[in-house]
């Protein structure tokens, strides 16, 4: 191997990198930690014997490394493995460089990304249950109990990635939310929308105004699937979003079918109002229930917003427990939820048919 002339050699640097001395594997070990007769711990190739020998230890992508020195004192002779005392002795020695990790240091960082995993979720929280749907800042800081700047780095990331978007100086949920919700829930009840969706269908064919599919998940409706009618696009449901299940008629339908103890457990809590129409009293919410129950359908009259009228039917299993519900909405201008019943209440019973019944009550509402 030609001697490398000391005029020509890079100037060996504190930090950095720069090629390996001696190595011929480019894929092994294209740059190593600088510093003077490194060699490939992969080829074994080395520059100059006559210094003391480096060799790197090289991972994938080169995220872990260690470097072991061996001094040499008197000569190349390999020591005997018995006794250490001998010509030669092996020192070994690590040094820490960014991306070598221990055990104990492995831990901590894991801990560290679980607490910003954490705080992040924090953040796509509080946004999720702000009651207009974005904030600011120092409000999202202030309702997690967070420093101002770390809240703020959080939401460029999450902007980043497409999970918040900012208006002006607030920020919302981004888009990138609604398709990993609807994905999620659409893998864990793949079985439910698929027998529904032709169903769904059908029923819009028959009504022309727009179809929901939902279920009950603490305490709130979740939108499983969506058809837009013409004009819908006013309709502000969308899949993976979620409602206080009493403002709702899938809710209302799903929890005349429920067990009793889901129904204590409904009204364990203050009833939520998002508009004038919306029922807070429990008294008048029950009674509503009852009759329900007795018809088969519930409505929802502007209660989850003005202008919109809507009528639910729960889908049932055999033992006549709702585990999900279909809806009917349209404007107030143009819909009388009371034409869809027999159409919605016909779309319920063949979802349930075609093999709705045998489908398992959802966790959320087993108890």
């Amino acid at each position: 191997m030609v001697a490398m002339d000391r005029r020509h050699r890079p100037a060996r640097a504190r930090t950095g990198f720069r090629p390996a001395i001696g190595c011929r594997d480019e894929s092994a070990s294209m740059k190593v930690a600088a510093g003077r007769g490194l060699v490939c711990h992969v080829c074994r190739e080395h520059a100059d014997p006559g210094v003391e020998k480096r060799s790197l230890t090289i991972t994938n992508k080169c995220k872990i490394l260690q470097i072991h020195r061996v001094v040499r004192l008197v000569s190349s002779r390999r020591p005997d493995s018995s006794n250490r005392q001998g010509n030669e002795m092996v020192v070994a020695e690590s040094r820490r460089v960014p991306g070598s990790l221990s055990k104990s240091a492995l831990a901590a960082e894991a801990d560290s990304c679980g607490s910003s995993v954490s705080k992040a979720m924090a953040v796509l929280n509080t946004l999720a249950t702000s009651a207009d749907g974005v904030l600011g800042v120092t409000e999202i800081a202030r309702r997690i109990g967070m420093p101002k700047s770390t809240t703020h780095r959080l939401l460029q990331i999450l902007q980043d990635g497409g999970l918040a978007e900012r208006d002006g100086r607030q920020y919302r949920l981004g888009s990138q939310i609604v398709e990993l919700s609807s994905a999620a829930l659409r893998t864990r009840y793949r079985e439910l929308h698929e027998v529904a969706l032709p169903v769904m269908d059908e029923l819009y064919e028959s009504v022309h105004e727009t179809i929901h599919l939902g279920m009950l998940s603490e305490g709130k409706v979740v939108y499983l699937e969506k058809i837009t009618a013409p004009g819908g696009s006013r309709i502000p449901s969308r899949v993976g979003g979620r409602v206080p299940w009493s403002c709702t008629s899938m809710g209302k339908a799903i929890m005349a079918f429920s067990p009793p103890e889901l129904m204590d457990r409904g009204f364990s809590s203050p009833l939520e109002r998002m508009t004038s129409h919306s029922v807070v009293l429990p008294r008048l919410l029950h009674t509503q229930l009852m009759e329900a129950r007795e018809r088969g359908v519930a409505f929802s009259l502007e209660e989850s917003r003005l202008g919109l009228a809507c009528v639910g039917a729960p889908i049932l299993n055999r033992a006549g427990v709702a585990i999900a519900a279909i809806s009917v909405a349209g404007p107030t201008t143009r819909f009388n939820p009371r034409n869809a019943v027999h159409p919605i209440k016909l779309a319920a019973l063949k979802i349930r048919a075609r093999g709705g019944a045998g489908f398992p009550v959802p966790s959320s509402l087993a108890g």
